[in-house]
């Protein structure tokens, strides 16, 4: 039997009987818990009219401490006029494991009975129980006469000692052991930094190891008893462990305590920062022996200001919120795939590279460059869009590249996207070569547009920080001079673009996988930063407007028939009247409409000319309108009866 004890015997299950009058001992709960009530269990069970729900909490008070659930089996005795209507649930106080009891499976006497219930198994045996029944059609009333719980548990020593017998502790603890009674080590702690401006941090996400450290003669190498992730906080709170050195050789046992120290580690299941040998970094607590038992034992860290690695630190926690933008920010959620960084103190080169860049399988962050996160998350970027579509832009022309270098469409397009995914990332405007934000060495992106010199700025899609900053415009919320930036597309469109598919290798590419309904503003944001796509409207020719000598004809003439934009909606563009060549014509416009009020007795031809803008570019186009004068009239008779 796996159980050390089955809460078979009636001491240890729990039985409801209302309607015998058998007094029950009051283990609900008195308070509520998110959407539920605990209801008295010393009062009638009723099951509401309304279909909301009766929710009922009981507490094994015979559960062990350290136990855990293996199965439960349940009964319960309903009065109810037609159970099928009934919704019935079991739930677990902090399980997010929720399990529908079907009521086809209660008989007609009103007993329903689910047996050897396995899906709690694994939850902490002292947890409460949380049974909860409504009904689904609103108006039927009835009752709970009854419910019996039966948990089993395991493991389980009935006095909470141990001896060298109990097979569960000599698996732990090694054939020797020896103690009277069990003994519990419980270790949490938090591990910090300081961040590149000198303000203490979380650790985030690093990796903890909890060891035994072993001497010589006590048998060699060092045990690792847990390994567990730290949370947001940089806080761990490590599994129970069993205070028993089962290396040791002391005869006295107060000296075959476990002898305790902690080590973080640079990595965990989805990123690291590595030595360039792939050797990760690691933190380790002063050691502390023969730690004593049954009492939380608080280990620290912190990374201190001068630390040889505090910058593999930065660079890690770089890694952590790159990731975590980059999962909530997609839509539907995208994977950045593994990441890898290569950083040394004091090593600014790694073959072949002589600054930070990416190598294919990892980045690698130069000493220097370790001060910038955007330096660092820009390495990223690429690696990023290599995991998701396997692009990796190599060019020699591209080897040495500046923001503002005109090199070449594909070279523009790679490292833009990287500029512009280290602003997403980091939250702010400005590349920034060192902490400073938008400070000395940074440049600001969002204010770089065609009011910019092009003999300092140079323009068009071969220049990366213009592909950049018009990524960044296309995000972004906020319209600066000139506002054409009109575009707020948010991070997770351009991101399913650019990410999608594979073969984007230029700004013009992306720039097509844009949906036709967003062209125009995309197209206006993109002009924004020198980059021009944008085709001018096309005006197809009018044929003649005609109208009598003397006549006021309104809406003569809808120019939307005759113009177009390959880019843009006919909503979006914009008609101007320019000229008439006699003003006896009396054309007027109103929007795309015109209209044509001939000066009294003129009659002629006059050529109207109009333009049609997107509001980037403008066609000119011309149309003529003929006045013809009356030549005869006709008279009828008027016959009066």
């Amino acid at each position: 039997m796996n159980c050390a004890r089955l809460s078979l015997v009636c001491a240890a299950s729990f039985l409801v009987l209302l309607t015998l009058g058998v007094p029950l001992p009051a283990f609900a709960s008195a308070t509520a818990q998110q959407d539920r009530v605990c209801a008295d269990l010393n009062k009638d069970l009723v099951i509401p009219a309304d279909g909301t729900w009766l929710s009922l909490c009981w507490s094994d008070p015979a559960a062990p401490v350290k136990a855990l659930v293996t199965e439960v089996n349940l009964k319960i005795l309903i009065d109810y006029p037609d159970p099928n209507q009934l919704e019935i649930q079991l739930a677990r106080a902090g399980s997010d494991d929720v399990i529908l009891l079907s009521s086809s499976e209660i008989t007609a006497e009103g007993v329903g009975d689910y047996s050897q219930i396995q899906a709690f198994a694994g939850t902490p045996a002292q947890s409460e129980w949380i049974l909860r029944v409504r009904n689904t059609t609103p108006g039927e009333g009835g009752k709970l006469l009854a419910f019996w719980l039966v948990p089993s548990y395991t493991p389980f020593v009935e006095t909470g000692t141990a001896t060298a017998d109990s097979p569960d502790l000599r698996d732990q603890a090694g054939s020797d052991f020896t103690p009277e009674s069990v003994e519990w080590l419980y270790l949490e702690g938090q591990f910090r930094y300081y961040d590149r401006k000198g303000v203490i941090r979380p650790a985030r996400d690093i990796t903890v190891e909890i060891w035994d450290e072993d001497y010589p003669g006590d048998g060699g190498a060092d045990d690792l008893l847990a390994t567990l992730t730290v949370d947001h906080n940089g806080y761990y709170v490590a599994p129970d462990i069993i205070n028993w050195d089962v290396d040791g050789t002391s005869p006295d046992p107060a000296e075959r305590r476990l002898d305790i120290y902690v080590r973080w580690k640079s990595g965990n299941a989805n990123f690291k920062v590595t030595r360039s040998d792939g050797s990760l970094y690691t933190w380790r607590s002063p050691m502390r022996k023969n730690i004593s038992s049954n009492e939380v034992h608080n280990v620290n860290g912190i990374l201190g200001i001068d630390s040889n690695t505090l910058r593999g630190m930065w660079i890690f926690q770089d890694m952590q919120r790159t990731r975590e933008f980059f999962l909530t920010q997609t839509h539907p959620m995208l994977s950045p795939g593994f990441l890898t960084a290569h950083w040394e103190k004091d090593r600014n080169e790694e073959w072949p590279c002589d600054s930070s860049c990416f190598q294919g399988t990892h980045i690698f962050i130069a000493h220097n460059s370790a001060l910038s996160n955007d330096i660092v998350v820009h390495e990223l970027g690429h690696h990023v869009m290599y995991n998701r579509t396997g692009q990796w832009y190599i060019d020699p022309a591209c080897f040495v590249h500046t923001m503002f270098q005109p090199i070449n469409a594909g070279c523009a397009w790679f490292e833009g996207w990287a500029n512009f995914f280290a602003l997403a990332v980091n939250g702010d405007r400005c590349y920034d070569i060192n902490q400073n934000v938008c400070g000395a060495n940074s440049v600001d992106l969002e204010n770089h547009t065609i009011n910019d010199n092009p003999q300092t700025f140079p323009f068009s899609d071969t220049v990366e920080g213009r592909v950049a900053g018009a990524l960044y415009d296309l995000m972004d919320f906020s319209n600066e001079h000139p506002w054409f930036d009109t575009a707020a597309c948010g991070f997770h469109w351009i991101a399913n673009n650019a990410l999608a598919w594979v073969g984007k290798n230029n700004f013009y590419h992306f720039y097509q996988g844009s949906p036709l309904d967003v062209r125009h503003d995309t197209l206006r944001s993109i002009w924004q930063n020198t980059i021009d796509y944008d085709q001018p409207p096309i005006a197809n020719p009018i044929p003649t407007v005609r109208t009598l000598q003397n006549a006021t004809w309104n809406n003569v003439l809808d120019l939307t028939i005759y113009t177009s934009d390959p880019e843009s909606p006919k909503s979006d563009l914009i008609y101007t009247f320019v000229s008439q060549s006699n003003a006896n014509c009396g054309v007027s416009f109103n929007s795309y409409l015109v209209s044509v009020a001939p000066t009294y007795n003129w009659v002629g031809i006059c050529t109207v000319t109009y333009r049609v803008s997107d509001t980037l570019k403008t066609t000119t186009s011309s149309f003529s309108v003929q006045v013809a004068a009356i030549t005869s009239r006709v008279y009828l008779p008027v016959v009066v009866k």
